[in-house]
């Protein structure tokens, strides 16, 4: 059953950020207002599960449909794939004792995101100038949330860590006023999917 959307907010100022150049067919590109890039997020709950006849691929679904994925292609390895209306990127982990995760564009050299991973409660995104802190809300890491740098709650996870991975997530209407909001969905499930393996590996080698 597709999640039900909340209440009606009150009317929205304009985004903060120029709007985000949105691929078409024929490889051109226009200029859409914030609000019409995944308008089916905003003060929504929407779930991560996992792509049915796909491994280590999962779909945000919202309306009952998958919005965005993010795909491991390898059975080993942490890059992984995510595609949005609002963008593609590659999600990877560098390092060993201190690990970062980067942010770039498919075929891309260059890094338009990085975050140094923490093993405490947060980790700081730097996007573009911007930053959001990636944020445990609970003991076990079950809930986990992005946050702006006003103190705005923009994205919460509830993960369900069993056989199969799954999440729900509550989009703020506040995430609205945020370009970066479709890229925090992704590489949130990203960074909860990257830790659950990393804690399996390490029960299966102790």
């Amino acid at each position: 059953m597709a999640p039900e959307p909340m209440p009606p907010g009150p009317d929205w100022p304009e985004p903060l950020r120029p709007p985000l150049a949105v691929p078409r067919a024929g490889g051109d590109t226009s200029r859409m207002p914030l609000p019409e890039i995944m308008p089916e997020l905003y003060g929504r709950t929407v779930q991560w599960r996992p792509l049915k006849g796909k491994r280590r691929s999962w779909g945000l679904v919202v309306g009952g449909r998958d919005l965005a994925t993010v795909s491991m292609p390898k059975l080993f390895g942490n890059l992984a794939i995510a595609e949005t209306p609002a963008g593609r990127w590659t999600f990877k982990r560098v390092g060993v004792f201190r690990q970062v995760v980067t942010v770039r564009r498919p075929d891309d050299e260059e890094n338009l995101a990085t975050m140094a991973r923490r093993w405490g409660k947060e980790s700081l995104l730097e996007c573009r100038g911007r930053r959001f802190t990636w944020r445990r809300e609970s003991f076990w890491g079950r809930r986990w949330s992005w946050v702006a740098s006003d103190g705005s709650l923009l994205v919460g996870f509830k993960t369900r860590m069993g056989f199969r991975y799954s999440a729900t997530v509550e989009v703020s209407r506040e995430a609205r006023r945020y370009e970066d909001t479709p890229l925090l969905l992704v590489l949130g499930w990203y960074l909860i999917v990257l830790q659950a393996q990393e804690a399996a590996a390490a029960a299966a080698a102790g």
